[in-house]
């Protein structure tokens, strides 16, 4: 049997269903956007490099010779069989790279500038060189 009551009129109804309902639909939306823009762009190329950076002053020819005497020392190292990731944690110079053991990361080579850029796109893959790259 009924007690009669179905509401009084202007009563707000329960609406936590509808409401939990539609948070989830937004959550599922987020999810599912989020998983598209992860998705890598198939005609998009993207290098993965390594480096170990020695800056020198460029207007002083004994510094560029004690930066190409260390870059010669290292690549020997590494040569030899010395994991590049320490070296690069140990000399490198640049402090972004130097705590990921000089890994840069898969980036679009058009973030790179000039000869860097144009080294990364032809070099052959795992082939490890001695470079001396001018930076401004």
């Amino acid at each position: 049997m009924s007690d009669g009551y179905e509401g009084a009129p202007g009563e707000d109804r329960d609406r936590t269903k509808l409401v939990w309902g539609l948070i989830g639909a937004v959550l599922v939306l987020m999810v599912v956007s989020l998983w598209f823009m992860g998705q890598p762009d198939a005609n998009k190329t993207l290098v993965r490099s390594r480096h170990i950076l020695v800056k020198y002053d460029g207007t002083d020819s004994i510094a560029r010779q004690r930066a190409l005497k260390t870059i010669n020392e290292l690549r020997q190292r590494i040569v030899d069989g010395e994991d590049f990731g320490k070296l690069a944690e140990e000399y490198s110079d640049d402090p972004a790279s130097k705590v990921t053991g000089g890994d840069l990361g898969f980036l679009d080579p058009t973030e790179f500038d000039g000869s860097f850029k144009d080294y990364v796109m032809l070099a052959p893959v795992g082939e490890l060189r001695r470079q001396l790259f001018a930076v401004q």
